[in-house]
């Protein structure tokens, strides 16, 4: 088991740049190094050379400098050779002290630019949270099979919007989102701050999911992220307590985070917070948990928070969340749901085929989670094997204690 380590101040972990330019810089002294050796002492043999060819060895007992090969440029063109001397020695300087830089400062960055382990915490809570939730739930979900854009509707009466008094705006009703809006696009509309609530099986956790994934991989690329974490709120009504308290609780009894980095990340507003299953939360103490949410909201307002809920049980609440937007995720429609049958191709038609005539089974095919069901339960069977009584609660029993049974057998 994997765990994180206690908190520790982090380094900004871009200082490859420095590291390269400092690398290129004593390469090059390196090379200017050369070239001076073999410009001085070429410059001395090819003297000495010249020097015995044209006078013998009358020229080393009474030696000209004017005639060593390395003094005629200075002799001939003086200017230009000043002017070549100064470039070639400010450079040979500079590289030298860039040489020294690297190695007094090399090793300084070097250890800077390795993982420290608040960077290492990071990246673990990240894949922990990834690993239950989108690797373990989501890619695992029932739902996998019947991928549909699911229909939103912003619901601006289900928040307790802080403006609402102060520009006296009269109660707006749901206005349904353009097709295909991705959960995404709504989160980042309402700057972090979201209500999704949906009938059972609608696909509301679903949804959230979907956003924990997209967030995980925002938060993956880049390290100013908050780090998004999934809570489920029915545990809070256990101890009824701080909703900080509760996160630091949480983050060490799901996720093995020690309680004071846990801490540390709640007091730093460092995670972005998904929580689901307010419905599930006890009847009794489920206001006290909005409230606990809200006061949360008071001391850390600019933490971006997520909640997903039943609508039933939620808007059954006189107390509303605060948060600046809220969306109700829509039943399938007809043409969703006929279009999902035929994309199953031959697999799936029996199912289709009663479907459009069956009243009572569009009606139960509706939510992403019953179309799923009924499609694993019937495909493949004959259409006079199918229940047609008219009762929806009897018909809806049936289905599913025969996919019971089938998934039993498999």
């Amino acid at each position: 088991m994997t765990h994180l380590s206690p908190p520790q101040a982090s380094i900004h972990p871009h200082g490859s740049l420095k590291v390269r330019t400092i690398a290129i810089a004593a390469w090059l002294w390196k090379v200017i190094w050369w070239l001076w050796s073999t410009v001085i002492v070429g410059g001395f043999i090819v003297s000495v050379i010249v020097s015995y060819a044209t006078t013998g060895t009358s020229g080393f007992k009474n030696p000209d400098p004017r005639s060593w090969f390395i003094v005629r440029p200075l002799l001939a063109y003086p200017w230009q050779t000043a002017v070549g001397l100064f470039f070639a020695l400010t450079l040979t300087l500079g590289t030298y002290l860039a040489h020294r830089s690297q190695q007094r400062e090399l090793p300084e960055i070097t250890n800077q630019l390795a993982p420290l382990p608040s960077q290492l915490n990071r990246q673990r809570l990240l894949a922990k949270v990834r690993a239950f939730w989108i690797n373990g739930v989501l890619e695992q979900s029932l739902y996998g099979i019947a991928l549909i854009a699911l229909g939103l509707h912003e619901q601006p009466d289900a928040v307790a919007n802080p403006w609402r008094l102060v520009f006296q705006r009269p109660n707006r009703s749901a206005r349904p989102l353009a097709p295909g809006t991705r959960i995404t696009q709504v989160y980042d509309d309402a700057s972090g701050e979201l209500l999704i609530l949906g009938e059972p099986g609608s696909g509301k956790t679903t949804l959230l999911l979907e956003l924990a994934r997209d967030l995980l991989n925002r938060a993956q690329q880049n390290y100013t992220h908050p780090i998004p974490v999934v809570f489920n709120l029915s545990s809070w009504a256990i101890k009824r307590q701080n909703l900080g308290n509760w996160l630091v609780e949480e983050l060490n009894i799901r996720y093995q985070v020690p309680r004071a980095l846990g801490q540390s990340l709640v007091d730093t507003e460092q995670l972005l917070l998904l929580f689901d299953g307010l419905d599930e939360v006890n009847t009794l103490y489920r206001t006290a948990c909005i409230e606990a949410i809200n006061a949360y909201r008071q001391e850390h307002g600019l933490v971006s928070i997520v909640v997903c809920s039943r609508s039933f049980d939620y808007l059954a609440l006189e107390t509303r969340i605060l948060l600046q937007s809220a969306v109700i995720v829509q039943p399938l429609t007809l043409e969703q749901i006929e279009d999902y049958l035929l994309s199953a191709g031959e697999k799936l038609v029996g199912v289709r085929n009663t479907f459009y005539e069956d009243k009572v089974l569009q009606e139960l095919a509706t939510t992403p989670l019953m179309l799923s069901i009924i499609t694993l339960t019937y495909a493949g069977i004959p259409v006079e094997n199918f229940s047609m009584t008219d009762s929806l609660a009897t018909r809806r029993q049936q289905i599913l204690d025969t996919y019971v049974r089938r998934i039993s057998l498999d």
